[in-house]
């Protein structure tokens, strides 16, 4: 094999370890009819549409090398060749789109594309120039050096320029997207946007328009109209809350929380469409981010317990709030295991805030005038406890407790979870 040859064949070995893609590649061969007769002449053969195996490419190759050493190829040809095998060796590791996008880029496509000797690198035409007098490995390897110097820089430059338009594509998709969020078509502009949710002040009339979601409890019209019977008397203090809405990923909107409140609405624009008091809801909406976002959203919000009746301001007398808090928080600090955290609990367990609520809708301090302190109403609650015990455990009691809660009761020796009938 002569130099040249041995020359294009190790190039070739690390083009196929690169993983190049010889379909890409062309090579213009020069019939040995005079020079003015050469171009039409010429001959293009594309190369197998797939890569080449290692002794099939160094084949190739050597015949590539044998025309140069006899002339039918010229060396700027033999240079051009070497700068395609450097392109698709640099850029092997790079996408199907990214590759061709940076190989047309550099002209790199189509050995006959190449541009001429006015196109060259330095260290080309110092190639060329010395090849005038030696035809050594030495010649070829410096040819082959300075072409993959210039083709990979020139990959560089094309490689930033496309991070370059994809950052500007990528720039322009979320300024439109942020457009689109910013300005909702049906809730309008949107005031703030905390990333999980968006906060928008809509018309009271457009919120009628939206669907309740699904698992959404019942709506019911009786409850929005005696709302909406006692907003007139407080319009003065404006809209307390905010209506919560869920987006699905297609932009549909569902309401999880505040349906009542929007028939409230609906029933005093009905009575008087003028009013502008509704003109600015405050809205919140949570765009959804996983399967269960919208019940996750749900559960969270109902966690909440309600305020109760004896905590509502001007309602109970302070002294008397004070007096059934002491009573219930004693009571409680006795029979830890009977007292839960949730106002849903069961029989026979109490909370704290029901307790409290309990004793003060039934009245039991201005039914016992007695009671006049903390320690009269614990004592109350422990005689009314202890009468129920004697009920349960001699079997007297009517009462339908299931036998795990009488059980636990008696265990525990509380009682006045089991009912209510003790209140009155």
């Amino acid at each position: 094999m002569s130099s040249a040859a041995r020359a294009l064949a190790a190039l070739g070995k690390k083009a196929c370890r690169g993983g190049i893609d010889v379909a890409c590649c062309r090579t213009r061969h020069v019939s040995s009819q005079p020079q003015q007769q050469s171009r039409a002449a010429t001959k293009t053969t594309v190369f197998p549409q797939y890569p080449l195996s290692g002794k099939d490419y160094e084949a190739l190759l050597e015949k590539i090398a044998d025309q140069y050493s006899s002339g039918k190829n010229t060396l700027l040809q033999y240079v051009s060749t070497l700068r395609t095998k450097a392109a698709m060796t640099l850029t092997s590791s790079l996408s199907e789109e990214d590759r061709r996008y940076v190989l047309n880029a550099i002209d790199a496509i189509d050995v006959n594309q190449a541009k001429e000797e006015n196109n060259r690198s330095v260290g080309e035409a110092v190639a060329l120039a010395e090849s005038k007098w030696k035809k050594e490995e030495a010649i070829l390897r410096q040819a082959e050096e300075a072409s993959m110097a210039r083709v990979a820089n020139e990959i560089k430059i094309q490689q930033q320029r496309l991070e370059e338009e994809r950052h500007k594509l990528l720039q322009k998709e979320r300024e439109l997207t942020q457009r689109t969020v910013d300005h909702h078509p049906i809730l309008g502009p949107a005031i703030a946007d905390l990333g999980y949710k968006r906060i928008h002040l809509v018309n009271g009339s457009i919120l009628s328009t939206i669907p309740v979601w699904e698992k959404q409890r019942t709506y019911r019209h009786d409850r929005a109209k005696l709302m909406a019977q006692d907003k007139l008397k407080t319009k003065q203090i404006g809209l307390p809350g905010i209506i919560t809405l869920h987006e699905t990923r297609d932009g549909r909107l569902s309401i999880i929380d505040g349906q009542h409140r929007v028939g409230m609405i609906l029933v005093l624009l009905e009575r008087n469409p003028l009013d502008d008091f509704f003109k600015n809801v405050l809205v919140e909406v949570f765009p959804e981010n996983h399967v269960s976002h919208a019940q996750d959203i749900f559960t969270e919000i109902n966690k909440a317990e309600p305020v109760k009746l004896v905590d509502l301001p001007g309602v109970a007398k302070v002294a008397e709030r004070k007096i059934i808090n002491e009573a219930a928080a004693a009571l409680a600090a006795k029979y830890p295991a009977m007292f839960k955290p949730s106002q849903r609990c069961r029989p026979p367990h109490l909370n704290t805030d029901n307790l409290r609520d309990a004793l003060f809708t039934a009245n039991i301090l201005n039914k016992h005038d007695h009671i006049k302190s903390q320690a009269d109403l614990l004592l109350w609650l422990e005689d009314h406890n202890a009468e129920l015990g004697r009920k349960y455990k001699s079997g007297v009691s009517t009462r339908s407790a299931n036998d795990v809660a009488v059980s636990k009761s008696i265990e525990n020796e509380f009682y006045l979870g089991l009912e209510s009938t003790w209140l009155y």
